[in-house]
């Protein structure tokens, strides 16, 4: 189990001063070590600029030559336009674990039709030294490390825009973004962590069924985008009813979550993520 984990925001829509730079993605580098002191550093998605990643993670002087994998929680450009950069930083062969799903071609047709996709070919990844490691299900990283794989779709408010779309086998359809997927940590005390990118499947999904695999009832903290930018408000605040009644300790809404739902979750609840913050959570177990 989990002793302690560190997560640093290296990119995200705002940052915590001037001297690190605004994205209009999202990074973030987790780090654990678990209770018989293996240390183990996922990067989480890589942002939308390798320039920007790059930038901040030299002004946070944080080094990212021993990370230990990369996790892709879903193949949109802002959660992967780094990917080359992140790899050059790390210099040596470096698993990726993302969904098949997350290299096929993809577009968004409002306000107008825009590429939405990775901008890499596979080809241009394997020539950094990355090493492509497709998932649909659940997978542990390393013990109480997990990425989460597809995840269900239950509830009867969470759907994904319907503005994606995603060429399978020769053919454009609409996206569901079965790719999204999530890091789940399970601590020494029982508790849950849980970090997101975008939550196109649905943040309350999301908890649903990290709550079930990892078997916790509560969740020291839930970090990433919960994708309610543009929501209507009914729907913010039943999001955050839902991520209390599931247990959640800390909320940590950034990236696409919109600014409604920093005024919804309770302050002694709420943890700002923006760029530079870094993020501490002990078990209450050692």
């Amino acid at each position: 189990m989990i002793k302690w984990v560190r997560i640093s925001v290296l990119v995200e829509n705002n940052a915590k001063n001037e001297k690190l730079k605004k994205g209009k993605g999202l990074s973030m580098l987790v780090e654990t070590e678990n209770i018989n002191g293996e240390k183990t550093k996922i990067l989480f998605d890589t942002g939308d600029s390798g320039e920007i990643l790059s930038h901040n993670v030299a002004t946070m002087n944080i080094k990212l030559n021993d990370v230990d994998a990369i996790v892709i929680s879903h193949g949109h450009w802002d959660h992967t336009g780094g990917l080359l950069a992140a790899l050059d930083l790390i210099g040596k062969r470096t698993p990726i674990i993302l969904h098949p799903d997350a290299l096929l071609p993809r577009v968004a047709n409002k306000p107008k039709i825009r590429l939405v996709g990775i901008q890499f070919r596979k080809e241009d990844i394997e020539k950094k030294g990355g090493v492509l490691i497709f998932n649909k299900y659940a997978f542990e990283l390393s013990p109480g490390i997990f990425v989460t794989g597809e995840i269900a779709r239950v509830t009867d408010y969470e759907e994904p825009p319907k503005i994606y779309f995603i060429c399978r086998d020769g053919d454009l359809v609409p996206d569901k973004i079965f790719d999204d997927q999530a890091l789940a940590i399970k601590l020494a005390d029982g508790r849950g962590i849980i970090v997101t990118g975008c939550s196109h499947s649905g943040i309350i999904n999301i908890t649903k069924q990290v709550k079930t695999m990892l078997g916790v009832k509560k969740f020291a903290l839930i970090i990433g985008g919960f994708h309610l930018i543009g929501a209507k408000s009914e729907r913010i605040k039943r999001t955050v009813e839902d991520l209390i009644k599931l247990g959640a300790e800390k909320i940590a809404p950034n990236h696409c979550s919109g600014e409604e739902i920093l005024n919804i979750v309770p302050q002694d609840k709420l943890i700002i993520g923006n760029a530079g913050e870094i993020i501490e959570i002990k078990s209450k177990i050692s």
